[in-house]
C-alpha cells in the first residue's frame, strides 16, 4: 500500500515521474526520489505511469540537490514512517536554504576589512557586494572601489590576471593586506569562506 502522504502529494499530478518534474522545474532544482516496494528510484526513472497503477508500495520520499558552481551535495533528507505532506514542503524548504548557504559562500569573493578597532566581512558575488555590518561610508567606498576594481580586472582582463587583492584561493594573513588608500589604519584582504550550515 502507498504511504497517506504519497498518495496526498500526487493527487493533481499523473504520475510519480511527473509530480518529479513539477517539483525539480518550479525549484531550485531538487532531486526528489521514491521508495518502490524497497528500492530508491530517482528522477526520469521515476515510473510514469499513474500512482494507482503502480504495483509495488511507494513508502518513502527523499529530498536533494546538487549546488550549482560548487562541490557541495545536499544529500539523504527522507520521509519514511510517520509523515505527512506539509513535512515534505518542509523539507524542500531546508534543502532550498542550504543550497542557498553554499552556493552564496562558494561563488562569492571573501573580504576581511580592518581598521584599529573595527572588523568587517564583506562578500562580493558577480559585483553584488554585501557586508556583515555597516563600516564608516568612507571606508566603505574605498574598499568597494577595490573589490569592483579586483573583480573587473579579473573577469574583463585579457588571458588571466591575478586579482589585485591578495587571496581568492587561501586566507591571507593580516600583515599581507593591502591598506585602503586614504583612510590610514584600514586594510583589505581575501579570506576563504569554509563555514557550513
Amino acid at each position: 500500500m502507498h504511504h497517506q502522504a504519497i498518495i496526498e502529494l500526487l493527487s493533481d499530478y499523473d504520475s510519480l515521474h511527473s509530480f518529479y518534474r513539477a517539483v525539480y522545474k518550479g525549484s531550485i532544482g531538487h532531486s526528489i526520489g521514491f521508495r518502490i516496494g524497497g528500492e530508491w528510484e530517482y528522477g526520469d526513472s521515476l515510473p510514469r505511469e499513474p500512482l494507482s497503477e503502480v504495483e509495488e508500495p511507494v513508502d518513502a520520499i527523499s529530498v536533494s540537490s546538487i549546488v550549482e558552481g560548487s562541490d557541495v551535495e545536499i544529500d539523504g533528507n527522507v520521509l519514511e514512517g510517520d509523515f505527512t505532506k506539509e513535512d515534505f514542503w518542509e523539507l524542500c524548504d531546508d534543502v532550498a536554504k542550504q543550497v542557498e548557504f553554499y552556493w552564496e559562500r562558494d561563488n562569492s569573493d571573501w573580504y576581511i576589512v580592518e581598521g584599529p578597532r573595527d572588523r568587517f566581512g564583506v562578500s562580493s558575488c558577480w559585483g553584488e557586494i554585501k557586508w556583515d555590518m555597516d563600516p564608516p561610508p568612507a571606508v566603505r567606498a574605498g574598499a568597494e572601489s577595490m573589490i569592483k576594481n579586483d573583480w573587473r580586472e579579473v573577469t574583463e582582463g585579457s588571458g588571466f590576471i591575478e586579482p589585485t587583492i591578495p587571496g581568492h584561493d587561501h586566507d591571507v594573513s593580516a600583515e599581507d593586506a593591502l591598506d585602503i588608500p586614504g583612510h590610514p589604519g584600514w586594510t583589505i584582504r581575501a579570506w576563504v569562506n569554509d563555514s557550513t550550515f
